[in-house]
């Protein structure tokens, strides 16, 4: 007997294979996307995790940023500290590297003494470099710009011309993530190398002391843990006593300005594990969702499946079948499709996590350690699915184990339609108000093919809205508030030569600008301090104040402007007395303005910059009005970015990135079409009966197609609405699990996507009138009539 149920359950599968092949594709859909998500999070874990454990990164790094010290100094400090089981000292410039094409990029050069044993580098080829003229280029240099071993390089140091013979090629846990500071968050491919040379010949090079070193890398017992700059926890309780401690350490060898930080304050390694945990965080709730939406359709159908088979469960009851048994018979339905889309996820899903492990890596030019498998995520992936659809699946199934055949037979009465729908429609057309009524008759048939409407867009919309808000907030940025043509970044020691530089061509604009590390008092994470000396109108760098007002000069205490980001993660507010860290210094400022910014910052005037630190510097220039021979005589002696180049750099990173989005909003579009095409499928079949009934009565096919048109306007309608609140509200969430210190961004609904959503949804609704109009002109009306005559 249990097999001819079984038969019989196939065959109604069968019958209804298109809405049967939807229900299967969501349910696949959504454990390849769990499977392939979360195989990709671990698989970027173990990455990382052997990577920085084979070449050691370090625990703690120590700058000093422009203010050289002797070697002895720091090695001093480091013994007096006495917790570390190894110390090490680096010497880090900047400078300007030529490419082939005769332009000058950023670059970074690095002097390690010996063969490193932290942060070591992870040798691709070559070795390291030993003496004057070699070097050590960084893997990305390579396979952006062509560089190879025995290759000749150019750099600018210091204003000087060094040529440099390529020894080795290999990659620094510092710079995974491959941008040339951490004021820097789109990476530009062949827009910055990094060289790593012998310590002494980088000194002699530079025209600086053998021994000075600003840098100083520390390897703790164990791993110990940090705090992590995207909670509110503070998970590094233990290292910050520590940190004191070394802070003390060097202040009595001397060593004043000194920034402090652990493995969050290297740019490269925060980011890319801020990267990997929005990654992390998101796949709960996205497989909860797709499972939720597969679940919705599934659950629908099996409903509509059940009544047209009322007179079969009142003849399965009556021949003996207990509720228990008519219960377990329907779950049949979830349990075989959800079996096999589970399965078929899994495989899917392993394969592509593969594929998509490797392109990510890829694009960061991060060697791939390895890709595994993870059976215990299929299994997890596949229960939690498993249990979204048997869970939806249940009411269904326990509504037709209910059912006795004298209910079913006395599920005959007329229903007629409600009063207030009678006068609504009064002064309409016939066929108008015919379609309004049919429409509002069955509410609860409404209210799920509205909610299952709008569930649709969960995915689609929230990605859609979520990136059109990311790009134009990042577009802005670039396009509206900066407002120069290029900007130069150079040694505090070059400032001299730099201005000469500007005096000698007439007719541009420059505003000197000093740009430090700051960090609020306390606090391990870190913003970029701007002393800039003008606001507001006649500024190279526009404001765009969400709260408060510009700072004004020699204010007691210091006002300040804080970008958003920083305002919402510390809480601060406009009128907020802080105490922030500047340069080794502590100072209380006064917060007058919130402004969007793209990085965490904090903007001051300048002379109140030299105030709080004690000397004046400038380290960047801000330029309008420059022509491009005077920037090709300047990229020789700083780093020059381009406002074009920057913006260049912005859209070719969006391109690097489309394969990633698209896989998404394929994803979303699918689903979304998926869960269209059924739901409206599935309301047109309920309504055979019906429509049957009004040809048999003598309504023409148009009419009956008008009231069709009607009715699938108001689903539209409402289902449209729904969605674009459905999308808003995931694209919130989402903003909420991407957000970080690192990159923030607020969200701005763009009304012109929303609109396209919710035409999509309308769109779509009418289009399904076709297949309506199709089906009436398809139907036996003998058939009909015998039924209606029953």
């Amino acid at each position: 007997m249990r097999g001819l149920l079984l038969r019989r359950m196939l065959r109604s599968l069968w019958r209804i294979r298109f809405r049967t092949g939807v229900m299967l594709l969501l349910i696949v859909i959504t454990t390849l996307t769990g499977v392939m998500m979360a195989e990709f999070s671990r698989n970027g874990d173990a990455v990382y995790e052997e990577f920085y454990g084979e070449t050691n990164l370090a625990d703690l790094v120590v700058s000093t940023e422009d203010q050289y010290q002797p070697a002895g100094n720091f090695s001093a400090a480091c013994s007096a500290f006495g917790a570390a089981d190894a110390c090490e000292t680096r010497l880090a410039l900047d400078g300007q590297f030529l490419r082939d094409d005769g332009e000058w990029i950023a670059a970074t050069l690095y002097g390690h003494a010996g063969s490193p044993a932290i942060s070591s580098l992870w040798f691709s080829e070559g070795h390291a470099a030993s003496g004057a003229g070699e070097a050590v280029i960084d893997r990305h240099v390579q396979e952006e710009l062509g560089v190879g071993l025995d290759d000749t390089v150019t750099v600018s140091l210091a204003g000087k011309m060094q040529n440099y013979t390529v020894v080795g090629i290999a990659n620094s846990p510092h710079h995974l993530f491959y941008v040339a500071s951490s004021r820097t968050l789109i990476p530009q491919e062949g827009a910055y190398a990094v060289l790593y040379l012998p310590v002494a010949a980088l000194a002699a090079d530079a025209g600086l002391e053998p021994e000075s070193r600003n840098m100083l890398l520390l390897d703790l017992p164990g791993t110990p843990a940090y705090d992590l700059q995207d909670t509110n926890e503070d998970e590094g309780v233990a290292l910050r006593e520590l940190k004191w401690e070394l802070a003390s350490a060097l202040r009595d060898e001397g060593v004043e300005g000194a920034l402090v930080g652990d493995r969050g304050s290297i740019h490269s390694v925060e980011l890319l594990r801020q990267d990997l945990e929005g990654s992390r965080k998101s796949i709960p709730m996205t497989i909860f969702l797709l499972g939720a939406v597969s679940a919705l359709v599934l659950a629908i159908s099996m409903e509509r499946l059940i009544r047209t088979q009322y007179r079969e469960i009142a003849v399965m009851r009556a021949l003996g079948f207990s509720a228990v048994e008519v219960r377990n018979h329907y779950l049949l339905v979830p349990l075989l499709l959800g079996s096999a889309g589970v399965t078929l996820g899994v495989a899917l899903g392993a394969w592509f996590s593969v594929g998509m492990t490797s392109f990510y890596f890829d694009q960061w030019g991060i060697p791939l350690v390895r890709v595994a498998h993870y059976p215990d995520l299929w299994l997890a992936v596949a229960a939690g699915v498993m249990a979204i659809v048997m869970l939806f699946s249940l009411r269904p199934a326990l509504h037709a184990s209910r059912l006795t055949p004298l209910e079913v037979m006395g599920q005959r009465e007329i229903k007629r339609t409600q009063a207030w729908a009678q006068r609504l429609t009064a002064w309409m057309p016939v066929t108008m108000g015919l379609g309004v009524r049919s429409t509002f008759r069955k509410p609860r048939r409404l209210l799920l093919t509205v909610a299952a409407l709008g569930l649709a867009l969960v995915i689609l919309g929230g990605w859609l809205l979520t990136m059109s808000s990311m790009t134009g907030f990042m577009r802005d940025s670039l396009t509206e508030v900066e407002q120069w043509d290029a900007q130069a970044v150079f040694m505090p020691q070059q400032e001299p030569q730099m201005r000469s530089w500007a005096a000698n061509h007439s007719g541009l604009e420059a505003e000197w600008v000093s740009v430090l590390p700051g960090s609020p008092a306390g606090d391990d994470r870190t913003f970029m301090v701007w002393g800039v000396g003008q606001f507001g109108d006649g500024g190279m760098h526009g404001f765009r104040l969400t709260e408060g007002e510009l700072p004004q000069a020699g204010a007691q205490p210091v006002e300040v402007l804080v970008d958003q980001g920083v305002a919402e993660f510390l809480e601060w507010e406009p009128g907020d007395v802080v105490s922030v860290e500047i340069a080794g210094s502590a100072v209380e400022v006064r917060v007058t303005g919130i402004t969007l910014e793209l990085t965490r910052t904090l903007w001051l005037h300048r002379d109140d910059l030299v105030a709080i630190t004690g000397w004046e510097m400038v380290n960047l220039v801000m330029l309008r009005n420059v022509d491009d021979a005077a920037l090709e005589e300047l990229e020789q002696q700083a780093l020059v970015t381009r406002h074009d180049d920057l913006v260049a750099a912005f859209d070719s990173s969006m391109e690097k990135y489309q394969a990633i989005i698209y896989t998404f909003l394929v994803i979303g579009a699918a689903i979304a079409i998926a869960v269209l095409v059924n739901t409206l499928i599935i309301n047109l079949t309920e309504r055979d009966a019906e429509l049957a009934t009004l040809r048999v009565l003598g309504a023409s096919k148009w009419r009956l197609s008008g009231v069709l048109l009607v009715e699938h306007a108001i689903i539209g309608l409402a289902g449209g609405v729904i969605g674009v609140a459905v999308a808003i509200a995931a694209s919130k969430w989402m903003v909420a699990v991407f957000t970080t210190w690192l990159f923030h961004f607020p969200l701005f609904i763009d009304w012109m996507v929303a609109l396209y959503l919710f035409l999509f949804i309308l769109i779509a609704a009418l289009a399904t009138t076709l297949i309506g109009t199709w089906r009436i002109r398809r139907m036996d009306l003998v058939k009909s009539i015998q039924e209606f005559s029953q």
